[in-house]
């Protein structure tokens, strides 16, 4: 009985190691998706704050122009 509880102790033992390594693969997977992910954001934002800019000083100007 002792032999055949230290046989499973070990097996499951080894299950929970494979499933902490997979959890923290899929978590370093994960953080580095979310990094791209912020990085492309944070790219997009600046992109559109710069024509946002522009347009808002083409229509400053126009808007000038007819007063």
């Amino acid at each position: 009985m002792k032999s055949l509880r230290d046989e499973l102790r070990t097996h499951f033992n080894i299950v929970a190691e494979s499933l902490r390594a997979d959890i923290q693969n899929m978590f370093d997977w994960m953080k580095a998706n979310i990094n791209g992910v912020t990085t492309r954001v944070d790219a997009l934002e600046t992109g559109h704050g710069a024509r946002l800019t522009v347009l808002e000083t083409r229509v400053t100007k126009l808007e000038a122009g007819h007063n």
